[in-house]
């Protein structure tokens, strides 16, 4: 029997609503999202400039909103992993992200998930590192590198449709991989753009997708992304309605 999928999760990065952290968690609420993924690299959701009280006030506006966190995305260059210019800030970074979503975690409903692109080979140290720091904190690691990697532990995959279109390669053969802990719901059109979800350019099979990530058996999070989209407020908006409204069978 399939599982049942996580709920549908709205990416901050690039959601590009109202001037606060907390408008654009209450704007995804209002779309009707049930999950929010922070992004770490935004002004006043970095690790290093919230304290404990802004942490608790985080956790706060979620639990009013009842929203879940559906983790934090940490889209760093991933070459700062291994580039000994940038490596110790990278991890240090990182690990600062990880333990802020293990903090939140313990503040209200969450999955602790963190979302990076780590380099398929050459990145030990920093892979590592962050693998120890993960299991410390009890955080899961989703890595983004493609082709996917069969990590396991703290350290899972992640999938970005986009970049399998972008390699011509087939996500709904990726979307059901073993090691597969999250998965964006995001798309490319044909002149090598991001469309939204849904949208008739759109060369992502939403509901063959959604299929195919019911039979990943470690999924946590599944999260519309809507970076490099013109609008990122119709794009969510978009993607919400054609994932409910996809077949978990897949379309004709």
């Amino acid at each position: 029997m399939d599982a049942p999928l996580p709920a549908l999760s709205l990416s901050l990065a690039e959601f590009e609503v109202g001037s606060s952290p907390r408008e654009r968690i209450l704007a995804a609420g209002e779309l009707g999202y049930r999950a929010v993924t922070l992004d770490a690299r935004a002004a006043g959701l970095r690790a290093r400039d919230l304290d404990r009280s802004a942490r608790r006030d985080l956790a706060a506006t979620f639990r009013r909103a009842e929203l879940r966190l559906a983790g934090i995305d940490l889209w760093i260059p991933e070459s700062h992993f291994v580039d000994t210019a940038h490596q110790d800030r990278a991890i240090a970074v990182a690990i600062g992200t990880i333990d802020l979503a293990a903090e939140l975690a313990s503040l209200m409903p969450a999955d602790p998930v963190v979302s990076v692109v780590l380099p398929a080979e050459s990145a030990t140290d920093a892979r590592k590192a962050l693998a120890a720091a993960a299991e410390t904190a009890g955080v899961q690691i989703a890595d983004h590198c493609w082709p996917l990697c069969a990590w396991d532990g703290p350290i899972g995959a992640g999938l970005d449709p986009v970049v399998a279109l972008v390699e011509k390669a087939d996500p709904l053969a990726a979307a059901s991989n073993r090691s597969l802990v999250s998965a964006r719901v995001c798309s490319l059109g044909d002149a090598a753009l991001r469309v939204p979800v849904g949208s008739g350019a759109s060369r992502l099979d939403l509901g063959a997708y959604r299929a195919s990530l019911s039979l990943a058996p470690l999924l946590r999070t599944v999260v519309v992304d809507v970076r490099g989209l013109h609008d990122s407020l119709a794009g969510a908006e978009a993607a919400l309605e054609a994932w409910n409204d996809a077949d978990l069978f897949g379309s004709d």
